[in-house]
C-alpha cells in the first residue's frame, strides 16, 4: 500500500489516486492525519507544502486539485525525455506536480476551456496540447507515472508497481447495415435519382444487381469479420445506429425485421451497444429513445455506447449516458488523428468538472479508427499497419489497452478500402507479432 499525506483532501485528489492505483495495481490511501502518516512504515508520499517529512517522497501541490470549476488559463509544462509534464515545480523530489498533470489530462480540462470546434462541433485535434507537442501517439500519463515510480523506488527500493497484460479491443460501428438491401422504395428511388444526377452509373448498376440478388450487398460483410473474433484475450463491442433517418444518420428503420434479426444474431456472439445518432449527443430525449429501441431488441439493459461521428460535448453528453444506465463509453478519440486523446492507454472514470464528482461512467479511450487512418491521415494499408504496430508497442510497454474501430462497409476490401481487410487482420494478430 502507498499512503499519501495531503493537507487538503478533495474529490480531485481522490480521483487521481484511484486512477494511479488502477495502473500500478496497488492500494493507495490518503490521510490528513500527520501523526498516523509519520508512523506508517510503508511507502509514503508527502503531497503538501511541508518540508519536515524527510522519510517520505515529496511532491509539491500546484493547487489545481484544491480548486473548483474550470479556469480559462494556460497550463505550463516542461519536457522530460520529450514528454510534456504539466505544472512544473522548483521544490520537491520531482520537478512537476504529477498528480495535477494526470488530473488535467484525464478530466479533459482543456476541452472545457476550448471555444473552437471542427465542422461537426467536435473538439479539434489542433487544439490538443498533446497534438501540438507531437506526442499524441504516446500514452503520456503512463510515461509520467513511469518517471514517478522510478523516483519513488529510489526512496523505497522494496516497492514495485504492478503491471497488467496488454489487451486489444476490436470494436465496430454499424452506421448503415446495408448499402442497398432492405431499403424502402422511397429511399431507393431518392438514391437512384441522386446517382443519376451525378452520372454515377456504376452505383446504379450495382444497386440493381444487389436488389435482384445477382451480387452481395457491399456493406454485408458480417460473415467476413465476425468469425475472426475468437481470441479470448481480446475484447469486442459492436455499436448500432438506431436513430431516425437524417443527413448524417443513414440507417434503415430501427424496427426493420432484417435489422432486428442482424442485431440479435451479432448479440449472440459479441456484446452490442448503442451508437447514438448525430443529433442525440445533447438531446437527452432523443438519446433515451434510441437506447430504449436497442433495449427492446436485445431484451437486456444497454450498457455500452459510442457517439456517431465521435460527436459529444462535455459534460452534458456523458451525463446523459450515465443517467441512461450506460456503464462504458468508447467515444474518447480524435476522428482526424490516431492516438491517445486523454493521454492514456487505460480505461478511466469520467470526472465531471462542473459538478466536481467522480462518475460511474467508464471511458474506454479509442486509439485508431479505420476512417482516421485511410481518409483523414491519408495512409496506405501498409502505413496503417506500421502505425498500428507502433501504437501496440507503446501500449504493451505499460500493459495498457489498444482500441481499434472499424465499420462494416470498410471491411469489404473494395474501392478505396481495397487492402484494408489485411490491416484489420494485422491488428487482430498484433499481440502475436514479436516486438
Amino acid at each position: 500500500m502507498i499512503l499519501v499525506f495531503a493537507e487538503h483532501i478533495g474529490p480531485r485528489l481522490q480521483y487521481t489516486l484511484r486512477e494511479i492505483s488502477r495502473r500500478w495495481m496497488c492500494e493507495m490511501d490518503v490521510t490528513d492525519d500527520l501523526d498516523s502518516f509519520k508512523k506508517c512504515q510503508g511507502v509514503k508520499i508527502n503531497y503538501s507544502s511541508r518540508t519536515d517529512l524527510a522519510s517520505a517522497f515529496s511532491i509539491r501541490p500546484s493547487g489545481l486539485l484544491n480548486e473548483n470549476g474550470v479556469k480559462n488559463v494556460e497550463f505550463p509544462y516542461i519536457l522530460i525525455d520529450k514528454i510534456p509534464c504539466f505544472f512544473p515545480l522548483e521544490e520537491g523530489d520531482i520537478s512537476f506536480d504529477v498528480f495535477s498533470s494526470i488530473f488535467f489530462l484525464l478530466s479533459r480540462y482543456e476541452e472545457y476551456t476550448c471555444d473552437k470546434k471542427d465542422k461537426h462541433g467536435r473538439f479539434p485535434v489542433e487544439c490538443s496540447v498533446l497534438f501540438r507537442a507531437n506526442v499524441l501517439e504516446k500514452p503520456v500519463i503512463e510515461y509520467q507515472l513511469k518517471l514517478l515510480s522510478e523516483k519513488v523506488k529510489r526512496y523505497f527500493p522494496e516497492w514495485n508497481p504492478g503491471k497488467k497484460t496488454a489487451r486489444i479491443w476490436m470494436t465496430f460501428d454499424i452506421d448503415n447495415a446495408w448499402a442497398f438491401k432492405n431499403k424502402s422504395i422511397f429511399v431507393r428511388a431518392g438514391s437512384a435519382f441522386r446517382d443519376l444526377l451525378k452520372g454515377d452509373f456504376t452505383t446504379i448498376k450495382l444497386r440493381r444487381k444487389v436488389i435482384s440478388g445477382k451480387t452481395e450487398d457491399p456493406y454485408d460483410t458480417y460473415s467476413r469479420w465476425i468469425p475472426q473474433l475468437k481470441n479470448p484475450e481480446q475484447l469486442y463491442r459492436c455499436f448500432f445506429l438506431l436513430g431516425n433517418r437524417a443527413q448524417f444518420d443513414r440507417s434503415i428503420r430501427f424496427d426493420h425485421p432484417q435489422l432486428v434479426k442482424l442485431i440479435k444474431e451479432i448479440e449472440q456472439q459479441i456484446p452490442v451497444g448503442i451508437h447514438p445518432s448525430y443529433a442525440s449527443h445533447q438531446d437527452s430525449t432523443v438519446f433515451h429513445k434510441e437506447v430504449a429501441r436497442l433495449q427492446s431488441i436485445i431484451e437486456d439493459p444497454v450498457r455500452y455506447s459510442r457517439f456517431h461521428y465521435l460527436k459529444f460535448s462535455l459534460p452534458e453528453s456523458y451525463r446523459n449516458l450515465e443517467n441512461a444506465g450506460i456503464l462504458e463509453d468508447h467515444s474518447m478519440g480524435h476522428a482526424s488523428h490516431a492516438g491517445f486523446r486523454a493521454g492514456t492507454c487505460f480505461p478511466f472514470k469520467f470526472y465531471d468538472l462542473e459538478q466536481e464528482r467522480i462518475s460511474s461512467l467508464e471511458i474506454i479511450p479509442l486509439t485508431a479508427m479505420d476512417g482516421t487512418l485511410c481518409e483523414y491521415m491519408g495512409m496506405s494499408p501498409e502505413a496503417a499497419m506500421q502505425l498500428s504496430k507502433k501504437l501496440w508497442d507503446e501500449v504493451s510497454l505499460f500493459g495498457g489497452e489498444l482500441v481499434f474501430l472499424w465499420h462494416n462497409e470498410t471491411l469489404n476490401d473494395k474501392g478505396k478500402w481495397q487492402g484494408w481487410y489485411n490491416v484489420f487482420l494485422h491488428q487482430l494478430r498484433l499481440s502475436a507479432i514479436p516486438g
